[in-house]
């Protein structure tokens, strides 16, 4: 029997559950607003870090760094997810967000480029490289920590994902229309762009903290187990004679293929509630409250 399946009652109760959700959704929705908060602010950036005599080169030069976040992307995934796999879910989700927290730091001090040079610039570059890195490996960290803490209602929990980056986007377009609406060009270019970042540099420590007093999964801690009892049948079966060796070798063999047969099959039976966030991305946080409530009431 699975470890999930020998703690029922785990984390089901209200509390918990409110705990799972601000965790993982915290730090995603933090991070993809940071995302959007440089793009909104692009044009003001690029005055401050990027400056040119054309000024539309210096505005390509702005986005051209904004699209080099995207390119350390699918490496955070790739890092962040293999790292995730062997330290556990909780582990993944508080580097994640101790990166972000980093480049959100270094964005909001950073000195422009008439008081810092060339290396305010490469520095930015830097922030926006490691704030990709990061992002790159959030989404499926944190719907895997939510996923794996309650399967028996992995379409409920997994939705608040997107819903979170729907409020974030909700955030960062308040405080794109909010600051230029009050503040004068001048004061928003000297200062008031920081405002955003700072926020967000406010949110980061509280989400790092709220991460790394959770539990690590079920999942992750029965598959750890698994490894040991798979590692103890190794070391039982190299003392024993051969024959020996080879019924124990063949019976891990089999119990191996059985834990991926059974991995498979979890994954299986979730697919359709990634199709569903899918869906329900296209129109917003909205809709992604609207697909929990009606995943609660009928299943997946």
């Amino acid at each position: 029997m699975s470890a999930i399946a020998a703690t029922p009652s785990e984390g089901h109760g209200a509390g918990e559950a409110t705990r799972l959700i601000i965790a993982a959704s915290l730090g995603n929705a933090l991070e993809f607003y940071e995302i959007l908060v440089y793009g909104y602010f692009a044009v003001i950036i690029s005055k401050v870090f990027f400056p040119a005599a054309d000024e539309a080169v210096s505005l390509l030069v702005t986005f051209g760094t904004f699209g080099a976040s995207f390119l350390a992307r699918p490496v955070g995934a790739i890092f962040l997810g293999a790292y995730g796999d062997r330290k556990g879910r909780k582990a993944a989700l508080t580097l994640s967000i101790l990166l972000m927290t980093i480049g959100t730091a270094l964005m909001t001090i950073m000195p422009s480029y008439g008081s810092f040079g060339i290396l305010s610039p490469i520095l930015v570059i830097a922030a926006r490289l490691l704030q990709g890195f990061s992002v790159g490996g959030e989404f499926a960290s944190s719907t895997a920590f939510l996923v794996e803490h309650r399967p028996d209602r992995a379409g409920f929990f997994a939705s608040w994902q997107w819903a979170s980056q729907g409020l974030a986007a909700l955030i960062a377009t308040g405080f794109g229309v909010l600051l230029t609406a009050t503040m004068s060009a001048a004061d928003l270019q000297s200062w008031g762009w920081r405002i955003p970042f700072a926020f967000g540099l406010l949110i980061g420590p509280v989400g790092y903290y709220v991460r790394s007093r959770m539990s690590e999964t079920p999942e992750f801690l029965g598959a750890g187990a698994a490894r040991a009892r798979a590692a103890a049948r190794i070391a039982d079966g190299a003392m024993g004679p051969a024959p020996a060796r080879h019924r124990r070798g063949r019976h891990l063999d089999q119990f191996a293929i059985h834990d991926r047969v059974h991995a498979g099959l979890r994954h299986q039976r979730a697919a359709p509630a990634a199709v569903g966030r899918l869906h329900g991305g296209a129109a917003g946080c909205g809709f992604a409250n609207c697909g929990r409530a009606f995943c609660r009431t009928v299943g997946r």
